[in-house]
């Protein structure tokens, strides 16, 4: 997997957010995103209840090119 040139800078923001925690719930994405938990599902493709924060950097950064 290539790593995109902002994904240290996003995984940082969401470090800082959220500190040491790896794992996010489903409501802390969209609550971070602005948007509903039906949407950050879809938008991202989380299949339960949450996702690791290095997953969703790298999900961010997919989805910004």
């Amino acid at each position: 997997m290539t790593e995109y040139k902002e994904y240290r800078f996003v995984l940082e923001q969401l470090r800082e957010r959220f500190g040491a925690k790896n794992w996010l719930a489903l409501h802390e994405i969209a609550e971070y995103d602005g948007c509903c938990a039906r949407t950050a599902k879809k938008r991202y493709g989380i299949t339960g209840g949450g996702m690791d924060i290095t997953v969703l950097a790298a999900r961010k950064c997919e989805l910004a090119h």
